[in-house]
């Protein structure tokens, strides 16, 4: 069978077409069914959203939070400090705070007023009063002022500040970047945080930061921070970041500082009943269990077999011994063996004392029982010989404890792993330092605390705390 050139080019022009316009056709159909497509995801999630759960849900959602908004608000204010002369005054602060009490007592941070001769406050309606600076504490960045008049809405604190965990919505209230009565919202990303920047230059300040995420610029230094139920859990304080603005000021990076609730209240309460902060003391000296064995506060552990006994002559217990017979020992089998190896059983031992760092050599003589658990390498972490015997994770070693002080009248002892301060869980060094400084002289505590040569159990302390002998006036 033969084909008439005439049709095959009659067909392949057919083909052309054909294929032009499905090109043209098929994307046209495709865009429709994907419109339609969006027009009914639309139309479901928008049935969802008005008539359905998820609807309710995002709706009651929206409702807490303006609950919130308009429960925190009346208590918020705005403040102003100026310093100058010959009624001439230059403003060197602006920031937030809160009302403490009925009376007119409003809490902000110490940096927001310091240095100022005139402080002036925006109630949220918008009214002006001139305020009096109270006091203040530059060791914690928390200061009180006095606002003329009455009839102020005092904010609601949180009755149980223990309950704030890791993942708790908060919201954060005040005037960033003057934007003022404004509000954002987030999570306790953390707790127990430290900084390093808070104090007064002549003294190291106390910091037991909550990291939250919620939105925290300049201008919300001292404005509250409070729960989901408008709870003030604490106070506005910093943030970290590392992008700044021309004069200096940083800009939110995702992690707000705020100063916690219990510290806000022990500064104030001393700060109204006394005119002056007082700060508890317990008269010992810590390291975090990330530290070596033989650190115990020093600035570098030294190398060598920790003694945990004083069963070997002329050695105390929580010494280094660093050489057998001049031979470098730095476990207890190297110390055995070195011992062993020696032509006679009295041996000539270095031994460091870790209070003062001073070494000496002693003599000493095979014990007739060889106390292997109790030596160890001195640059172990402390964590590991905890786990070693079984021990908690968390807390802070005792390094040192000062004679006749609260601590050893308590019956601590260094070496002894302080898991709590009133219940209150212990981590970190400033964490300790601010559960004992926001608790005033006089004052009982608890601690409870682990030692490792001890049944493997928590004992319970009890100690009156002594006034800190840094802020004793």
């Amino acid at each position: 069978m033969t084909t008439h050139p005439t049709s095959a080019k009659g067909l392949i022009l057919s083909l052309v077409v054909a294929s032009i316009a499905a090109l043209v056709v098929v994307p046209s159909i495709i865009d429709r069914i994907e419109l339609e497509r969006t027009r009914q995801q639309v139309s479901l999630a928008t049935i969802a959203l008005t008539h359905g759960e998820d609807g309710d849900i995002l709706q009651r959602f929206s409702d807490a939070t303006r609950a919130v908004a308009r429960r925190v608000r009346p208590s918020v204010v705005h403040v102003m400090s100026a310093a100058g002369g010959r009624g001439r005054h230059e403003m060197i602060g602006n920031g937030s705070g809160w009302v403490w009490d009925a009376t007119g007592h409003v809490v902000t941070n110490w940096h927001v007023v310091q240095d100022a001769d005139h402080i002036e406050v925006q109630l949220h309606d918008g009214e002006l009063r001139n305020a009096t600076l109270i006091g203040s504490d530059p060791s914690t960045d928390v200061a009180l002022l006095k606002v003329d008049g009455a009839s102020l809405v005092p904010a609601t604190r949180t009755p149980d500040f223990k309950t704030i965990e890791q993942g708790d919505l908060v919201f954060a209230f005040g005037s960033p970047l003057d934007f003022r009565f404004s509000m954002s919202s987030g999570l306790v990303s953390g707790l127990g945080r430290t900084a390093g920047i808070v104090g007064d230059g002549r003294r190291g300040g106390y910091e037991d930061f909550i990291q939250v995420d919620a939105a925290i610029n300049p201008g919300n230094s001292g404005g509250p921070l409070t729960d989901a139920k408008g709870r003030v859990i604490g106070m506005n304080t910093a943030i970290a970041t590392q992008l700044e603005r021309p004069d200096g000021t940083g800009i939110f990076s995702g992690i707000g500082l705020a100063i916690p609730l219990p510290m806000i209240e022990s500064v104030v309460t001393q700060l109204l009943d006394y005119g002056t902060v007082r700060k508890g003391y317990l008269g010992i000296a810590v390291v975090e269990p990330t530290y070596p064995m033989g650190q115990m506060g020093g600035d570098r552990a030294p190398a060598g077999v920790l003694a945990l006994t004083d069963t070997i002559k002329g050695v105390n217990s929580m010494e280094v011994i660093l050489r057998c017979n001049d031979e470098r020992v730095y476990t207890g089998q190297e110390l055995l063996d070195a011992w062993k190896d020696a032509s006679s059983t009295h041996v000539n031992l270095e031994v460091l004392d870790l209070d003062t760092l001073l070494t000496r050599t002693v003599g000493s003589s095979l014990p007739p029982r060889w106390p292997d658990d109790k030596l160890i390498d001195a640059t172990m972490p402390i964590h590991d010989f905890v786990a070693m015997h079984d021990g908690p994770t968390g807390g802070v070693i005792v390094t040192l404890c000062l004679q006749n002080a609260p601590a050893a009248e308590s019956g601590l002892q260094p070496g002894d792993l302080i898991l709590r301060i009133n219940d209150r869980p212990i981590s970190t060094v400033g964490q300790l330092r601010s559960a004992v400084s926001s608790i005033p002289p006089g004052t009982e505590i608890s601690i409870d605390a682990w030692r490792w040569n001890r049944p493997k159990t928590t004992h319970r302390h009890r100690a009156t705390l002594a006034p800190h002998p840094s802020f004793s006036r």
